[in-house]
């Protein structure tokens, strides 16, 4: 605890004990005042200044009350007042105590345990996004390969003692094909995970669920599941932002392959849309 909060601690256990006992004096009730001090003290200051409290209403009731109220003849009663009074302050300090303890520790339990549900997201996630990198990867591979042999297709017939104009142009078109859709596929993923102001717009539902269909198809073979879809032909274009569409898509659908990876016997995905 810092200086200053330790002296506006020890400031609130004096300024308590001052007010309790220029409330006791005219109506005589020193004890529910100055226990009433002592709590405050003890719930707002802890331990040391309730102590401080504790004294400074003991030195109180014996001087202004004890005083008052004694006869030539001494009463042991009103010692006895005294001193339960002061086994209850001692008492009402430590249970504050305890009680602030308690709080402190049930704080830090919360925010470790936080903590840890944090970082167990964030490895889960880099888990996930890792095999989902793996699967677009190989997503993005079969077009690069089947253009890569298109290519040498379209050579072969080039360089034939009598070029086949015709087979060569239809092996450069498939090749041209390829390369688009691999192109597609990482302009999909670029959208997908990057990070920018919301674009509201009318987006086809249908044509999202499409796309998310492709990029986690080889996700979804490697563990065997296979993918439906039933999508609704009349359905409206929605507004909203087509990325973030696309992000809650894709992690219901990942969601729901690992759900299914320790599945014994047929393994389906079924997307649907339709009208509400």
């Amino acid at each position: 605890m810092k200086p200053f909060s330790k002296l506006r601690c020890y400031g609130l256990a004096t300024i308590s004990c001052g007010v309790a006992l220029a409330a006791a004096w005219p109506i005589d009730a020193p004890v529910s005042c100055f226990l009433l001090a002592v709590m405050v003290s003890s719930l707002f200051g802890g331990l040391r200044p309730g102590l401080l409290s504790v004294g400074l209403t003991a030195l109180s009731f014996n001087y202004f009350f004890l005083r008052r109220t004694l006869p030539p003849a001494v009463e042991p009663a009103i010692y006895l007042r005294f001193a339960v009074f002061l086994g209850a302050a001692l008492l009402v300090t430590g249970l504050m105590e305890i009680k602030r303890r308690v709080e402190e520790s049930r704080n830090r339990a919360e925010v470790a345990l936080r903590q840890a549900q944090t970082n167990l997201a964030r490895v889960s996630q880099a888990t996930t996004m890792g095999e989902f990198t793996a699967s677009l990867a190989h997503e993005v591979n079969q077009p690069i390969a089947a253009a890569v042999t298109d290519a040498n297709t379209c050579l072969r017939w080039l360089r034939r003692d009598h070029p086949d104009l015709e087979e060569a142009c239809g092996a450069a078109s498939r090749v041209v094909k390829d390369a688009t859709r691999a192109a597609e596929i990482i302009s999909r993923i670029h959208l997908l995970f990057k990070k920018g102001t919301p674009q509201q717009e009318w987006v086809d539902l249908n044509e999202v669920i499409r796309e998310m269909l492709v990029l986690l198809r080889s996700e979804a073979t490697r563990y065997s599941i296979s993918m439906r879809s039933k999508l609704a032909g009349d359905l409206p274009e929605v507004m909203g932002d087509r990325v973030q569409l696309q992000q809650v898509l894709m992690n219901l659908m990942i969601n729901g392959i690992d759900a299914m990876t320790e599945v014994k016997g047929t393994r389906e995905l079924m997307i649907t849309s339709q009208r509400a």
